[in-house]
């Protein structure tokens, strides 16, 4: 009268993808003779993706039963989907499996969107092609999953009121600062800087430090997924600001010259605390004098310059107080 006793105190789950067609049945043992059998409720081949309970009935044959369950897990296939979204209004919609399995396809999405091959690729043509894309695959053993991704249409009216802060004067060697402020509507952007001198940077905020003086003009583009939506640019006046002399008792308190590298033509500028003589003198690195000028009557002057001949000249001032020396590089 005594009923049999499973073997396991917990039967261990059962865990397969697609279906399960075979239970094995576990054991009991009874304190009488004779054998205990084994009975699931189940109807197989289970293929329900979820978990299933199973109840097993131990029998001795003497009238004495027991019941314990039993988990079947059926997974589903396993891939799942992505895209390349956002995508431009006259884009691509490209999905992407992360596992390509044989089988069939069979797509569905918005707008009357169906399909039947593993990547389609579907041309976007208006807004409507947005929102969540379906994929049913049947395996050749009639295996079946379903995955879904959602896909954001990107169209020419958005509106991203693009922008960004920099002062209008600059001096050179200033570090400079770019504030973007453009209106992002939580979209995922990209940034394309030109500074104007051949410089470019793919920061949200980046910084400059220019090296010659001049109009430079700076614009920004801004990318929203492949789509480039609106641009912006700016002029930025770089000027060589005069900084007194780190020298004590010099007359010239400024000597600048730019552009430093330059291509051949280049200006001089002085600022001197007093209308004192200044001997300028232009040689070569080797010592070749190129020319000298006499420069007098005057607190400020703004020499020019256009030598043929690449090299580094080096410009010297001389005063009644000292001298003051500047090189510059001629490229081609």
């Amino acid at each position: 009268t005594t009923a049999p006793v499973p073997d396991s105190t917990t039967l261990a789950d059962v865990t397969a993808e697609c279906s399960v067609a075979i239970l094995t049945a576990p054991t009991a043992s009874d304190n009488c003779s004779g054998t205990v059998t084994a009975m699931h409720n189940a109807t197989l081949p289970i293929t329900l993706q979820d978990t299933t309970v199973v109840t097993w009935t131990y029998d001795d044959g003497n009238g004495n039963t027991v019941t314990q369950d039993q988990r079947v897990v059926i997974l589903p296939l396993p891939f799942s989907l992505s895209a390349n979204t956002p995508v431009c209004l006259e884009g691509t919609l490209e999905p992407l499996i992360d596992t390509l399995l044989p089988g069939t396809y069979n797509w569905t999405g918005p707008n009357g969107f169906i399909d039947s091959v593993p990547l389609p690729a579907h041309p976007i043509t208006e807004a409507a092609d947005s929102g969540w894309y379906f994929l049913s695959l049947t395996t050749p053993d009639g295996c079946m999953g379903i995955d879904s991704v959602f896909v954001n249409v990107i169209t020419g009216g958005i509106a991203l009121n693009t922008n960004f802060l920099v002062a209008s004067t600059a001096c050179v060697g200033d570090t400079i600062h770019f504030l973007n402020v453009t209106d992002l509507q939580g979209q995922a952007v990209n940034y394309s800087w030109d500074f104007g001198n051949g410089l470019i940077s793919d920061l949200e905020d980046p910084t400059l430090t220019y090296t010659n003086p001049g109009i430079q003009n700076i614009s920004v583009e801004i990318t929203v997924g492949n789509c480039i939506n609106e641009s912006v640019t700016k002029t930025i006046d770089i000027i060589s600001c005069k900084r007194r002399s780190n020298i004590e008792g010099q007359q010239l308190k400024y000597v600048e010259t730019w552009p430093n590298p330059t291509m051949g033509a280049f200006t001089l500028e002085i600022d001197s605390h007093t209308e004192d003589p200044i001997l300028l003198i232009v040689s070569r690195m080797n010592g070749e004098v190129v020319e000298t000028r006499q420069l007098k009557g005057s607190l400020e002057y703004r020499e020019q310059f256009n030598y043929e001949t690449m090299g580094l000249y080096l410009i010297k001032l001389i005063t009644n107080q000292g001298s003051v020396s500047k090189k510059v590089l001629v490229v081609n």
